[in-house]
C-alpha cells in the first residue's frame, strides 16, 4: 500500500494492526467506500496466489487473518478446478 493509502485508511478508522498486516503481506488498495466503510484489497497481479477480498473498518486482525486464509483457499480451489477442466478439454472430454 502506498503511504497515502495508509494515511487515508488510518484517518477513516482502520486499525493500525490491520493496516500493518495488509502492508506486510503486500496487499494493494483497490477501492475504498467511505459510506459503507469497506475497502477492497488485492495481491499484486502475477503474485503466486493472486486474490482479493473486502474488509470492513471494524474487522479485527483475527478476522483479517481468517479472510486471507479463506481467499487463498478459494483461489487454490479455482486453480485446481481450472487445471482439471483444461486436462479434460485436452483429452476431448467435457465436464458438465
Amino acid at each position: 500500500m502506498t503511504e497515502s493509502d495508509l494515511t487515508l485508511l488510518h484517518q477513516h478508522g482502520f486499525s493500525a494492526d490491520v493496516l500493518t498486516i495488509l502492508t506486510h503481506l503486500g496487499y494493494h488498495l483497490i477501492h475504498h467506500n467511505m459510506v459503507t466503510e469497506v475497502i477492497e484489497v488485492a495481491t499484486p497481479a502475477g503474485a503466486p496466489c493472486s486474490h482479493g477480498f473486502e474488509l470492513h473498518r471494524n474487522d479485527s486482525p483475527q478476522h483479517l487473518r481468517e479472510t486471507i486464509f479463506s481467499a487463498g483457499i478459494f483461489h487454490h480451489q479455482k486453480q485446481t478446478r481450472d487445471a482439471f477442466q483444461s486436462l479434460l478439454t485436452a483429452a476431448g472430454l467435457s465436464h458438465r
